[in-house]
């Protein structure tokens, strides 16, 4: 930020790891990958588990690299923030849950109604960690 000469009291990083800052800037991570607090073993010999294995046992250390004393959390689940609270001793008071609304929108559909069910489309890639 010295070197583009730009004033700044604030950054929120939405990539789930903290970032190098001045002491006088405040960081707000949006913490959204569960891997390094997962309890699932990953085998780094397979092929399709190798990257895995590796958000899993260092990515802990990208998220916790920067922290300072002002450091906040935004989490979307209890579990996530027990586990921040377990394996990085913060304090609770910086880690905050926002779970996202979902409002589902009333549509009027002429079409014969196929069975009564809701059908949700989450733009995510389906990785098979996901469906455990």
């Amino acid at each position: 930020m010295k070197k583009f000469d730009i004033n700044t009291n604030l950054c929120i990083s939405l990539q789930n790891t903290t970032v190098n800052l001045p002491k006088n800037v405040k960081q707000i991570v949006y913490l959204h990958q569960p891997l390094p607090f997962s309890e699932f073993k990953w085998n780094p010999f397979k092929k399709d588990q190798y990257r895995f294995f590796l958000y899993k046992h260092f990515y802990l250390f990208f998220i916790k690299l920067f922290i300072s004393h002002d450091t906040e959390f935004i989490v979307q689940t209890k579990w996530i923030k027990d586990s921040l609270l377990d394996k990085l001793s913060i304090n609770p008071s910086r880690i905050n849950i926002f779970k996202p609304d979902i409002i589902i929108p009333q549509i009027q559909n002429n079409k014969k109604e196929r069975n009564n069910s809701l059908i949700f489309i989450y733009p995510a890639t389906p990785l098979f960690y996901k469906i455990i």
